[in-house]
């Protein structure tokens, strides 16, 4: 039996939200929306009870590894990081090296796909 995770989406296309959410919760996780980075960033800075972060690189005008390098700046602890983005591949892997993300994927993705990943990410 899979585990429940809390998950943390950030992704600011509502249309992506939107599916997201119901993929996950239909997989009985738990799934709150950030849909700014500085949105993002006000609830991981603040006590928080997630497991594992979905993230888009694309935010708007704003970059999705910029969330991570700041509070790792300020020394804010953070869940296992999963980039979820349809940015280049070779643009996903500077992104996950440079933030030490758990795992990362091309988009489109399956809720499967993202599923597996937060086992893996979490461990």
């Amino acid at each position: 039996m899979a585990r429940i995770f809390n998950v943390l989406l950030i992704e600011d296309d509502q249309m992506v939200q939107y599916a997201m959410v119901e993929g996950l919760t239909d997989a009985c996780h738990v799934v709150s929306v950030a849909g700014t980075a500085q949105r993002a960033l006000d609830v991981l800075t603040h006590h928080h009870y997630y497991d594992v972060v979905l993230l888009d690189l694309r935010l708007g005008e704003d970059r999705g590894e910029d969330i991570f390098l700041k509070l790792r700046a300020s020394g804010v602890a953070f869940p296992p990081i999963i980039i979820l983005s349809a940015q280049p591949a070779q643009e996903i892997r500077r992104v996950k090296e440079l933030i030490h993300a758990a795992d990362s994927i091309q988009k489109p993705v399956s809720i499967a796909e993202i599923c597996e990943a937060m086992e893996r990410a979490v461990g």
